[in-house]
């Protein structure tokens, strides 16, 4: 198990939130094709999402443990 800071989840979050915007724009303006086969990048790009995914559960997590702490 991975243990992180609330800054560091953020962070992260904020990184993997960059980077799906590199791949979007990659796809978008076609650069892809020269670094990717269309199913690498499919895979690459569900990677992206996923991460995005669980950092922001992650993030979640803090926050309802924080509102917890408030209440």
């Amino acid at each position: 198990m991975l243990l992180v800071s609330a800054e560091s989840a953020r962070k992260w979050l904020a990184l993997s939130f960059k980077r799906r915007a590199h791949y979007s724009a990659m796809r978008q303006s076609g650069r892809w094709s020269r670094h990717f086969t269309e199913d690498a990048f499919q895979a690459a790009m569900a990677e992206v999402i996923a991460d995005c995914e669980r950092w922001q559960v992650v993030v979640d997590g803090f926050r309802e443990q924080t509102e917890d702490l408030a209440a």
